[in-house]
């Protein structure tokens, strides 16, 4: 077969992984057959150019195929390869039939009429290969796996970005709450030592000055009072914004969760294994079509160009197999098969939620404010064992230090009810995000 500058332009075109074929078993078969037939010279050597010609439009029809094939964008290349292969087949046909004339040889007429019959045959099971449309899906496959891999990256990033967004308040949150029981101890602990002091400053003002009018019986115990109040408001401010950047954090792992469900679906509709199943199809289809095309030289031809087919189809194949690939590699324990540990410490921060519930189950704030009970009973007996004070001075400041306990001991039976509850709530939520890890894993 000649190599044409036309044929050799159009294998470069040819996607590298089908390696060039001649398909010319059928000519041969033609050639040596009309060669063979007691014919004029004349007509036997116009048989042979007729019938060559056709085999090289045959030969480049062929070619043009594979070139439909070799194409990597997405496209409808199925309808073209039956526009290409039909428009092909009746072409090929008439070039055939019209090398028949009204002077060709009754025996020459009937062979290229079986030769026009054959080809018929040919170009319709080279029609009916489904090679163009599993090429269709593969490559589809193909851009869809990129696309979706664009996809994730995004939602990912994004829902990273929210997470931190939330960590980052949720951490601040966490420091304000710690500061606040930290330094409310360190108030409590100076404002008791303080009134311990003004008491004593107090005796002895009226050790020495009898009967004086009693303004204030000791500095700290409105300090107390405001800082108790203080404390509650707080501690339940910081609380509600906790729960609420709790229910964030949750609106993440719901999200974390939709989308896991989303590229399941994704990938049981279109895997590896449906990849393969297509090739497989694809291969088994074409080369029995191929093997239903008479005469045993177009039969060679059919199944020739089948496998080359194949094999540029089998490069599409290979494509999605990488790309399918790498989506798995890259999304593995985020989106797909068990959650990581690592995604899980990415997306709720396990570790640094584990110290801070133990920070929290450690400051006992509420300790702290029962301690104050102790110090009245203490604060009382400074009066009543101070010496040089009239007991009409006691009587007068004990009674007065008494309607501040009260009031004192009021306000810390509240605050310990109300930083106790809001405590409780919160490490109750913190208790909580192992439900939500679980639901992470298991989704």
């Amino acid at each position: 077969m000649r190599l044409s500058p036309r044929l050799a332009l159009l294998l470069l075109l040819v996607a590298p992984c089908a390696a060039y074929a001649d398909y010319e078993a059928r000519e041969k078969e033609e050639l040596d057959g009309v060669s063979r037939m007691e014919l004029p010279p004349v007509e036997r050597d116009r048989a042979k150019d007729g019938l060559s010609r056709y085999f090289d439009f045959r030969e480049r029809a062929l070619l043009d195929g594979l070139r439909l094939l070799s194409e990597t964008s997405v496209g409808d290349q199925g309808s073209r390869w039956n526009d290409h292969f039909g428009a092909a087949g009746s072409d090929g046909v008439r070039m055939i039939e019209g090398l028949v004339r009204a002077e060709t040889p009754e025996a020459l007429k009937v062979r290229l009429l079986g030769v026009a019959q054959v080809e018929a045959i040919f170009w319709s099971r080279i029609r009916a290969m489904p090679l163009a449309s599993t090429r269709d899906g593969l490559v589809a496959w193909n851009e869809q796996f990129r696309q979706e891999r664009e996809n994730l990256r995004r939602k990912w990033r994004a829902q990273n970005e929210l997470d931190e967004s939330v960590d980052s308040r949720t951490r601040q949150v966490q420091e304000d709450l710690a500061g606040l029981f930290t330094e409310t101890v360190k108030e409590v602990a100076a404002d008791r030592q303080l009134v311990v002091n003004s008491l004593r400053t107090l005796l002895q003002l009226y050790a020495k000055t009898p009967g004086l009018p009693l303004s204030k019986v000791a500095q700290g115990l409105d300090e107390l009072l405001k800082l108790l109040d203080m404390m509650g408001s707080r501690t339940a401010d910081l609380v509600s914004a906790y729960a609420d950047l709790y229910r964030r954090e949750e609106a993440v792992v719901i999200m974390f969760a939709d989308t896991r469900a989303a590229v399941r679906a994704f990938v049981a509709k279109t895997n590896l294994s449906t990849a393969q199943s297509a090739l497989a199809d694809a291969r088994a289809q074409s080369l029995d079509l191929a093997g239903k095309v008479a005469a045993d030289g177009a039969r060679a031809d059919a199944a020739e160009f089948a496998t080359d087919g194949l094999d540029v189809v089998k490069g599409h194949y290979d494509r999605f197999e990488d790309e399918y690939e790498g989506f798995v590699d890259e999304f593995e324990q985020i989106f797909l098969g068990p959650v990581g540990d690592r995604t899980v410490e990415d997306l709720l921060e396990r570790n640094q939620w584990q110290r801070w519930e133990n920070d929290m189950r450690g400051r006992n704030i509420e300790a702290a404010l029962a301690d104050l009970h102790g110090d009245f009973t203490a604060w009382q007996a400074i009066v009543s064992d101070a010496s040089g004070v009239t007991d009409a001075d006691k009587a007068l400041i004990q009674k007065a230090l008494r309607e501040d306990i009260d009031r004192i001991s009021r306000k810390v039976t509240d605050v310990r009810s109300l930083t106790n509850g809001e405590r409780a709530k919160l490490l109750f939520d913190l208790s909580f995000r192992r439900v939500l890890e679980d639901r992470a894993k298991r989704d």
